[in-house]
């Protein structure tokens, strides 16, 4: 017995639900599935119609495009934080805010250096005894040692990044 065109438009529509049916497979709303459709993921059978299958393929080829979009973002947005952190310490370094470390030891040294002169010369310039500049001169000697000590301390902490070595000696004292 040949179809009736009723019975083919039924035909047609077997295997095609409505925006609300698609919105509930995908628990989102049938404005949500209209906007799909509308950028083109999910393709309509006919007015108001979807296939299934365009319907499940479409959303999850949306769903990978997003993933996509937001870890292509995320990259970006983790250079842009580089290239402005970047920016932020040449800023700070020419401002005099941030010093080198090698610029900071060369002037650690130059004073030490000059500390050193001026404090060997205390001896000589305080008696005229031997016998006493030689006790002054041990005692300006170890008192120069122990800054020495720690000047070199501090400039390994400082090269390696590691916490204030002082901090660890004054804790265990």
């Amino acid at each position: 017995m040949p179809k009736t065109a009723g019975a083919r438009g039924a035909d047609e529509a077997a295997g095609t639900i409505a925006p609300d049916v698609a919105a509930k497979l995908l628990m989102v709303t049938p404005e949500w599935i209209r906007r799909l459709s509308k950028d083109g993921w999910i393709p309509k059978v006919e007015r108001g119609r979807y296939r299934v299958v365009d319907v499940v393929q479409g959303y999850i080829r949306f769903l990978k495009d997003e993933a996509r979009r937001s870890s292509k973002t995320a990259s970006h947005s983790r250079l842009q934080d580089v290239r402005t952190r970047k920016e932020e310490l040449a800023v700070a370094q020419a401002e005099r805010e941030l010093v080198p470390l090698a610029e900071a030891m060369t002037l650690v040294d130059e004073v030490a250096g000059a500390v050193v002169a001026r404090v060997n010369a205390i001896p000589a310039r305080v008696t005229r005894n031997i016998e006493q500049r030689a006790v002054l001169q041990r005692e300006v000697d170890d008192a120069l040692s122990e800054v020495a000590d720690r000047i070199a301390k501090l400039r390994d902490a400082y090269r390696s990044g590691d916490d204030d070595p002082a901090a660890d000696e004054e804790g265990q004292g």
